[in-house]
């Protein structure tokens, strides 16, 4: 695993995306900076992983990400993830 800054991160995704568009990490880790930054600049997730420990993590930080408040951006409603067929 590689951890990216955030700093770089924010940038390539407010560069390279508009608001609302769908970005995939195939490679999201334990809690991807890539997922955040979709968050902060109001971009939708997809992350992918193969361990579930590693993907509940993830998710862990996202949410946390959304609960904080935005002047800027209007963020989505929280759902809950669907992993591996469980609901």
């Amino acid at each position: 695993m590689t951890e990216k800054p955030l700093k770089l991160m924010a940038e390539l995704i407010s560069d390279f995306t508009n608001p609302g568009d769908v970005v995939l990490d195939p490679f999201c880790g334990l809690g991807t900076t890539t997922g955040v930054a979709c968050v902060k600049y109001g971009r939708k997730f997809v992350g992918v992983g193969l361990d579930e420990k590693h993907f509940d993590t993830a998710c862990r930080r996202l949410e946390r990400e959304l609960l904080k408040p935005s002047l800027f951006i209007a963020k989505p409603k929280l759902k809950k993830p669907n992993l591996f067929g469980k609901t």
